[in-house]
């Protein structure tokens, strides 16, 4: 019994593979823009995958499922608002000083807010609809 993984995330964790979970224990690795097949040994198993404390839902899979990881909305906005901290802090550096404990308050939450949330989305997408939107692109 087989199962498709594809990974389909933005620039968000791209540097590194994303372990697949197979009821607890990796399987595999996706890299960027990497299709993967795994053998599931039995039906009814729940498959998950995570990046170094962050992770996605669960989901039960089945032979023949295609899944694919994408980037989740959460983690974009929480990927903005440390951006948006960055430069906050570069333009207001005298403030964020005078401020430091608030600053580090708000980093820390931002961060558990990171490790807290699922950060990437894990979907099975309908194998009709896969084959139909894959001979498009063929041709």
């Amino acid at each position: 019994m087989t199962v498709k993984i594809l990974r389909r995330t933005s620039w968000a964790g791209s540097l590194m593979p994303i372990n697949i979970m197979l009821d607890g224990t990796k399987v595999s690795a996706v890299e960027t823009k990497e299709e993967v097949e795994i053998e599931v040994p039995s039906n009814e198993m729940t498959l998950h995958a995570t990046q170094y404390g962050i992770s996605s839902n669960k989901v039960l899979v089945d032979d023949g499922d295609i899944l694919v990881i994408k980037t989740s909305v959460t983690s974009h906005i929480i990927m903005c608002a440390f951006f948006f901290l960055l430069i906050i802090t570069s333009i207001f550096s005298n403030i964020v000083l005078e401020n430091i404990w608030l600053y580090i308050g708000i980093v820390l939450t931002l961060l558990l807010l990171m490790l807290s949330l699922d950060q990437y989305s894990l979907e099975i997408i309908d194998k009709t609809e896969w084959k139909r939107n894959a001979d498009r692109l063929i041709k």
